[in-house]
């Protein structure tokens, strides 16, 4: 799955939608989304309007392939930096630093995401359906680093502590985005605190008794679709 997601561009349409997308995010930075319109959009990137609208045909379009690139290209290096017999919490950190760094320079484009995060009809949040395949992708990360950190999660309720911990992530990352201490530290700060106490409450989970008394709590959250839609 990953592979189609973060395939490089060989073609030159896919070159210019990589442009574009470097275009749009310099003139939404300069004039704020909102501001800027479609047109003056293809004029930055000295194209005709139908041309444009060849690549992109809204500006919410624009955000959500900036996001689905974004985090195909993390999550293409993220697997490598989980290390087997770590800490879920050392681990944790690795993985969200590297996002962190990774997006240093794309803040004013997170913003506009955070702005629509919770509206999941609109194409800018992470939550839409068109974004189901790189979420799940998301969510594979996040399992794949239960799996080989020192803590023991139950099968059984793996994919739904990933879920957690892709929600826990998506919270950091949100509080990120408008920090404005020196590099973040409050951010640095907050993740190194929360991290560690996720660890002792995940193993908790191996606990004797413990699945048999998530399993209807998870299961009622299924039923209801809330785990289903992430």
């Amino acid at each position: 799955m990953l592979e189609k997601l973060s395939r490089a561009p060989t073609r030159k349409s896919e070159r210019t939608r990589e442009h574009l997308l470097a275009v749009c995010q310099a003139e939404f930075a300069r004039r704020g989304f909102e501001a800027c319109t479609m047109r003056q959009l293809a004029d930055a990137a000295e194209m005709s309007a139908a041309s444009f609208y060849y690549y992109f045909r809204s500006k919410e379009e624009i955000v959500a392939a900036f996001y689905q690139r974004s985090l195909a290209a993390h999550l293409e290096r993220a697997h490598a930096l989980i290390e087997h017999g770590t800490s879920v919490a050392d681990n944790l950190r690795r993985v969200i630093e590297s996002r962190f760094a990774e997006l240093a320079n794309d803040r004013s484009m997170l913003k506009i995401l955070r702005r629509y995060a919770l509206e999941t009809d609109h194409l800018a949040s992470p939550f839409h359906h068109s974004h189901r395949a790189i979420r799940e992708a998301s969510v594979d990360l996040f399992e794949d680093l239960l799996v080989r950190s020192i803590e023991s999660v139950p099968p059984q309720l793996r994919r739904e502590v990933a879920q957690a911990l892709w929600l826990y992530h998506l919270g950091i990352l949100g509080y990120w985005i408008s920090d404005e201490s020196p590099q973040q530290q409050r951010t640095h700060d907050l993740l190194v605190a929360t991290s560690s106490a996720l660890s002792p409450l995940i193993r908790l989970l191996s606990a004797p008794g413990v699945t048999l008394f998530a399993a209807p709590i998870l299961e009622t959250l299924r039923a209801a679709g809330i785990l289903e839609d992430l």
